[in-house]
This record gives C-alpha cells, structure tokens and sequence, in this order.
C-alpha cells in the first residue's frame, strides 16, 4: 500500500513538472514577450473583414505579434485611434467620410495609410457585350460608341422597358440609397428614369440579362460580388475630377456632375510607427487589386467560404509581395 501512494506522489510530481514547464513555454514564444498587442479595429461589412484578417493572419504568423480584432464603426474607430485603443483599420472611403476623421488627422492621432484597393465608386454599368459584342455567343455590338454617362442618350431605345415605354431605364438601388443618377438625369436631360430595385433584384436582373445576352444598364457600386459574376464596363464619368458633393436629403435638381469616385484608405495610429515599426510599414504598403477584393469577398459572400481560408490562399499566393512589404 505504501509503495503505492508513494507511486502515486511520484506521478503527480512529474505531472505537475510537465505542467508547469508547458505552460512556461506556452507564455513565453520567442520574442513574444518584447512585442506588444496590435489592435486591429474593423467593419461589419465582406471588404472590412477580409483585409482585417490579411493583417491579422500576417502580422500574428508572420510578424510574432499578438493580435485583437474588434468591430468598431468609422467614428468609434477613429475616436479610438485618439485614446491609443486601436492601432489600425482596414478602410475609410474618402471624401464621403471625410469629416468624421478630419478632427483626428488635424490632431495628428490618426493617419491615412494609402490606397488599399482602386476601382471604389458608384458606376454606371453594361455587360460587354453591349459595347464590344461576343463573338462566341454570336452577339454583335449593340452600342459599339458607349463610352460616357451622357452617351447613353443616343441608345436609350436599348434600354426601354416594355412596362414602362417612352424612355430607357437604369436599374439602381432602393428608394433612399446615395443615388446620382436622378439628379444627372435631369442635369444632362437624358431621356432615362431610374428604377428603384432591392440588391437581391438587381443582381438577378444583372446576371438574368448576361445569360440571355440581352442589354441592360444598371448603377453598381464597387467593390461588390457582382463584378466577379458578369463582365461588367464602367461607364466613364464626364466630370471625374468634382469635388462638390450632392445633397442626397433635397429632391432631384438639374446637375451636371460624375458618378462619385472614391478613394479607400488604410488608417493607421501614427504612435505605431514607434511601438511596431514592421507593422507600420507592412499597414503603408500592402495594397490589394479591385479584381482580388471582388473575388475574395465574392468566395465568402456567395460561396460561403470561411474566411481565413480564403485569406490564408491569398496570403500564400503573394508571399514574395508579402516579404517585401514587410521588409
């Protein structure tokens, strides 16, 4: 008996031996305890949490830190940026959140960090087939000159709805989106109306009329799912370089302006460019392309992948641009 209580406290001591050494070795990885904690704030929406979780996977796997990721919508961000509780966020389109960050730029506790990813704006959009014809499908070009917004005006017939006959139509979002299209309507008198349709029905008669070959002109915003799914053309804005912004809460008045271009920015908290100097370079040059964001947020959104596997496949795809960017 006694031989084995005396086993049983040998095993216990060894046991708590183990213990204690993994645990040792669990808190202290190598050089973790020198790095301090790289808060990264980020949205709600498919874009936001892909590039927030290319940040987290790269500066957590690659760079040693640890990492927190919170939701924390543009104000609260930036606010938090101020009291030092964040230390980046993946995106801020400018210049329709200009003034909710402009105090905290002026103050010098917030930074923009570049452009994360181009092609953001609203559009008005065709399937290429319109204007370049598809060969393959036997479809000729339809509109082989439709380059502008106010183009579409010698092809209106194109566009007209035989359930509303007289003049083309633009499908766009629902009634109180940021919409243009009503007030350029009016200020280029274009022999259009816009109709007011869900997202959910936008894309089914986006993708319905790529099927069939047939046209169709629609407002779409980008970065969006939809620009993975049809081979969309941007119509060029006639006035890219405006800089007034539209009173969207008066009714439509004649205005002669482009579809909004914007820029989205990576906002960092300038204190990180001391306290994780690797991690301050890595938030200035990582950069993504309109077609990847496109694609990334069209596997999670449609293809219901998880995504830190998706990110993980982006991340290994561009280790070489990764390792330069961090360098």
């Amino acid at each position: 008996m006694r031989f084995s209580y005396l086993k049983i406290g040998v095993m216990l001591l060894v046991g708590l031996s183990l213990l204690f050494t993994l645990t040792i070795g669990a808190c202290a990885g190598p050089g973790a305890e020198e790095k301090p904690t790289i808060n990264i704030a980020e949205g709600n929406w498919t874009s936001s949490l892909v590039v927030a979780r290319i940040f987290d996977l790269i500066i957590g796997n690659q760079l040693g830190y640890r990492t927190t990721r919170t939701y924390a919508y543009g104000p609260i961000a930036w606010a938090g940026m101020d009291r030092g509780e964040f230390d980046l966020a993946p995106e801020i389109w400018y210049p329709a959140r200009r003034g909710e960050i402009q105090p905290f730029l002026d103050k010098g506790t917030a930074e923009l960090a570049g452009e994360i990813f181009g092609g953001a704006g609203n559009w008005w959009v065709v399937p290429r087939y319109v204007v370049e014809g598809d060969p393959e499908r036997g479809i000729e070009p339809m509109a082989p000159d439709l380059k502008t917004v106010t183009d579409v005006a010698k092809y209106w017939e194109l566009f007209e709805n035989p359930e509303n006959p007289g003049k083309g139509e633009i499908v766009g979002g629902e009634v109180g989106w940021a919409n243009e299209a009503p007030w350029m309507i009016l200020g280029y008198d274009l022999p259009f109306y816009l109709s007011n349709q869900s997202e959910a029905v936008m894309m089914a008669r986006t993708i319905a009329a790529d099927k069939r070959g047939k046209p169709i002109l629609v407002t779409w915003w980008s970065p969006h799912i939809i620009f993975s799914q049809v081979d969309l053309i941007k119509l060029q804005s006639v006035d890219p370089d405006r800089t007034g912004e539209i009173d969207l809460d008066k009714d439509p008045y004649p205005l002669k302006t482009g579809t909004a271009e914007y820029t989205v920015y990576k906002v960092v908290r300038p204190g990180l460019a001391e306290k994780a100097p690797d991690v301050y370079r890595l938030v200035h040059n990582l950069t993504l392309t309109e077609e990847e964001i496109n694609d990334l947020t069209y596997r999670v959104d449609v293809g219901e992948e998880e995504i830190d596997v998706v990110v993980q496949e982006w991340i290994n795809e561009h280790q070489s641009e990764i390792d330069q960017w961090i360098k």
